[in-house]
């Protein structure tokens, strides 16, 4: 299934390089013929072919094995939580515990699909792009190197932060989410006994104290992170098209170059700013799934008996209890 994203990071290079071979042929022949094009034309037709080729062969790996996997998924998850003692239900919240078996299953499916259509793509064709644009002048590549790294550094570092601080955060929404549930579950008896006061106070309280300023720690650090990656972004389109002018007029690169550097450089800057919210969007999935698949991570009580004494009743045990229960109430 893997293998669809690489064509989809490689697309754009062949695509873009054929367009650059048909610019060059218009800039240098005053008439075109076939034979002249036939070979841009037959990389421009033969990697949309090779594209689609490759999302079929995705297509029909995902139908032969997504469903059995995602099935193993549950039914593992489920069979190690019910096997707990009931000593693990006593002490956990009986809504916190749904809401993170249910948290792995919907984790294991967004974890899939976020590697292949959100992560994959951007961050390949990130690196493919790259490759490409280092093809037409390794000083272009090096803007392009030193850019990738200023832009790493700046999300690794801010992306830690805001990991932490989802996993935290997941945490307390994983709580926030029991006491609901079991208030749910237990309605009946909080509408005869109660009157709901001290059960929204409960729910309001962990979101004031727990959540909500998570929340708005998370939503402050993004903010400075994207401020200092929109600054670093306009630097580099600046200094790229300061030094393409250069080298155009020094007769270091042709129109089709520049055409094809221009393409490629949109698509680098574009890609690489969507691998990084996809990595980061990716990393708060990770840390979601983290926070509810700790309850996999609980040993299981075992304190039944080792060697239990079967239990064995006769019938004439089983009539007499039987004559008992059927007796009338006295008086």
């Amino acid at each position: 299934m893997m293998q669809a994203p690489f064509a989809n990071a490689i697309f754009p290079l062949i695509y873009n390089y054929a367009i650059k071979l048909l610019i060059d042929l218009f800039t240098v022949k005053s008439q075109i013929t076939l034979h002249l094009a036939i070979y841009p034309i037959i990389l421009f037709i033969g990697i949309n072919a090779w594209l689609e080729i490759c999302w079929r062969l995705h297509n029909f790996a995902a139908w032969k094995s997504m469903p059995y996997i995602m099935q193993s998924v549950m039914h593992k998850v489920y069979n190690y939580v019910s096997n707990h003692s009931y000593r693990f239900f006593q002490n956990n919240l009986t809504g916190t515990i749904t809401s993170k078996v249910k948290g792995i299953n919907d984790g294991c499916q967004q974890l899939h699909n976020a590697l292949e259509y959100q992560v994959s793509k951007p961050v390949l064709t990130t690196i493919v792009s790259g490759i490409g644009l280092a093809c037409v002048n390794w000083k272009i590549f090096l803007i392009v190197i030193i850019f990738a790294i200023i832009q790493g550094v700046v999300s690794i570092f801010f992306g830690k932060k805001l990991n932490f601080i989802e996993k935290t955060k997941e945490n307390a929404w994983h709580k926030i989410v029991g006491y609901m549930a079991d208030n749910i579950s237990n309605i009946f008896t909080v509408c005869s006994y109660a009157k709901k006061q001290y059960e929204e106070h409960q729910i309001n309280e962990q979101y004031e104290k727990k959540y909500k300023p998570l929340a708005l720690q998370w939503c402050k650090i993004d903010f400075i992170m994207s401020c200092l990656q929109a600054a670093i972004y306009l630097i580099f389109m600046a200094l790229l098209f300061i030094y393409m002018i250069y080298l155009k007029n020094s007769g270091d690169i042709s129109v089709g170059d520049i055409a094809f550097i221009m393409a490629m450089a949109y698509v680098f800057i574009d890609n690489m700013w969507a691998a990084i919210n996809a990595i980061k969007d990716f990393s708060h999935m990770v840390a979601r799934f983290r926070s509810s698949f700790s309850i996999m991570q609980i040993p299981q009580e075992i304190i039944d008996i080792p060697h239990p004494i079967k239990l064995k009743v006769s019938a004439g045990e089983i009539i007499f209890n039987n004559l008992v229960t059927a007796q009338p109430p006295i008086g």
